[in-house]
């Protein structure tokens, strides 16, 4: 069975447009809208490009598709929608499915854990008309526990926040979250947010404008309110934070960790295991926190709505009795050789290297304090940066993140980088679990704090990405700096510079070097480099 799941977007309040492709139960393609038409979010758009991507990649035409699936159970006119575009680009739409939003992201992590059972948590803005699923994965599929309707949203909450602290909503969760270690919690904002029994509820007549929200790109937060309570507002075109603003942001994590823990551990007899999905699961500070709780925390890598298209083809294709494999990875998207590379690079004149062990190379410039570009092979799905197309530095010389943050971020100074770790080295320094996603924030030990001290936030966490020995795009570069005597991390930030999405092909990848101040890029085994490097 062939199941094409996507996340579609008609108007201005949906986000994160994405396709995914499923044979027989298998992950074989999956890939965002905007990684094609370089648009960060793609805020009411269509997945079009990620479609015909998908079905390119696989070889086949949209009629040997026997399915879509898609959320959006409560809005029954999406299917015609849906059925139009597809009509409109191919001539020919196969049956489609419509979801549970909810839904789709507990399956999207559910099915991709491994897990047999499994508490599973989904925790977002909402969709479908819910904010908060809470159920028990196992072989007889997801089964409710409770449900939180949309009026009461922890990532509502959030969400506000975010915006009166002068950041966009779905994009600027991360900053307040970073904003969090330089603060203390001085707000009482129980009056927003507080837990309810089993689960949480929130004052969104105070939170909210009194006119109806239309657009994600409008405010969605009733700023006269809270100024006349004195919390301290920041203007989005702002660039000066005040102690006050940290110490809000961190008002605001408390309170959020407060909820969100409190109900996923109130729920810990269900299983040692917990399975979380929604755009409120990407806080991984909380998250770090569960590992004392659980005996596995697993968030799915494509938490946000991007990841509803895989949630949806993985929720129909188990309704179906199609038994479904965990991705073995979260690199689904695109892969380029040399030969299309060097085919670009030559016809604009782009001088460049072709190596037989770019690895090698790569690991002398990041000890010799260079910044590369690194782009390696299938794409990641999802909002991080697992290694295929990454910004590497090293994570030990004294003021690489604020170099970083200036040349080529062009984004917050306060704002940390995750290591990436050879998995090896990381358990003789006490990480005794694998965290190949970044979606869980820890506390390292002072020892590795000591050898990738640039990547260890204020509050001493570090949002550690551990790399196996073999099979993964950082795997041999790591091998070989410590081949060269230097400590087997990398800073491994996305390929992108602020606003945009992170790059998908060669081409995005030059575009972004030259228009930054990265010292070199390398592009499967082509290096290219600027000035006398």
């Amino acid at each position: 069975m062939i199941v094409l799941g996507i996340n579609p977007c008609f108007t201005a309040n949906h986000h994160d447009p994405s396709a995914v492709l499923i044979i027989d139960g298998e992950v074989v393609v999956a890939i965002e809208e905007e990684r094609l038409n370089r648009v960060k979010t793609s805020i009411g758009l269509f997945p079009s490009r990620a479609i015909k991507f998908c079905l390119d990649y696989a070889g086949i035409g949209i009629e040997q598709v026997d399915c879509i699936a898609s959320p959006g159970i409560t809005t029954p006119e999406l299917s015609e929608k849906i059925r139009c575009v597809l009509i409109h680009d191919y001539g020919y739409s196969p049956p489609i499915e419509l979801l549970a939003h909810y839904l789709c992201h507990a399956a999207g992590a559910y099915y991709s854990s491994g897990f047999t059972d499994s508490l599973v948590v989904s925790v977002d803005g909402y969709g479908d008309k819910i904010s908060t699923w809470v159920g028990k994965g196992s072989a007889e599929g997801l089964s409710e526990l409770f449900k939180v309707e949309g009026a009461s949203s922890i990532g509502n909450f959030f969400a506000q926040f975010t915006e009166y602290l002068g950041f966009i909503r779905t994009e600027g969760e991360f900053k307040v979250m970073g904003m969090a270690a330089y603060g203390t919690p001085t707000y009482n904002l129980s009056e927003f947010l507080y837990s309810n029994g089993n689960s949480y509820t929130t004052n969104t007549a105070k939170l909210s404008p009194s006119h109806k929200i239309t657009s994600t790109f409008e405010p969605c937060v009733n700023h006269a309110y809270l100024q006349s309570r004195d919390f301290p507002k920041r203007h989005s075109l702002s660039k000066k934070f005040s102690q006050e603003h940290f110490n809000l942001a961190a008002s605001v994590q408390c309170a959020f960790e407060d909820a969100y823990l409190g109900m996923i551990s109130r729920h810990r007899y269900i299983s040692p295991q917990v399975c979380l999905a929604g755009g409120s699961a990407l806080n991984c500070l909380a998250n770090g926190k569960l590992l004392s709780i659980f005996d596995d925390v697993f968030v799915m890598p494509a938490a946000s709505d991007r990841g509803l298209s895989l949630g949806a083809a993985l929720l129909l294709s188990a309704q179906r009795g199609c038994r479904t494999k965990p991705p073995e990875n979260m690199f689904l998207g695109g892969q380029y050789s040399d030969d299309d590379a060097m085919r670009i690079f030559d016809l604009h004149g782009i001088s460049y290297q072709h190596l037989n062990q770019p690895e090698s190379y790569a690991a002398t410039d990041i000890a010799d304090g260079k910044i590369i570009g690194w782009h390696k092979g299938r794409s990641e799905f999802g909002p991080r940066a697992l290694g295929a197309r990454s910004i590497l530095a090293s994570p030990s010389r004294s003021g690489m993140k604020a170099e970083i943050n200036r040349k080529i971020k062009f984004r917050e100074e306060y704002r940390p980088f995750a290591p990436a770790i050879l998995e090896s080295e990381a358990r003789t320094y006490g990480v005794l679990k694998s965290f190949p996603f970044m979606t869980i924030a820890t506390t390292p030990s002072s020892e590795l704090a000591a050898r990738i001290p640039e990547t260890v936030h204020a509050d001493g966490t570090a949002r550690i990405q551990t790399i196996s020995e073999h099979g993964e795009p950082l795997s041999e570069l790591l091998q070989c700096l410590r081949a060269i005597g230097e400590f087997p991390a990398v800073i491994n930030t996305s390929f992108n510079l602020s606003g945009e999405p992170i790059v998908e092909t060669p081409v995005d990848a030059v575009r972004t070097f030259y228009s930054c101040g990265m010292d070199v890029l390398y592009v499967g085994g082509l290096r290219l480099a600027k000035k006398a490097n």
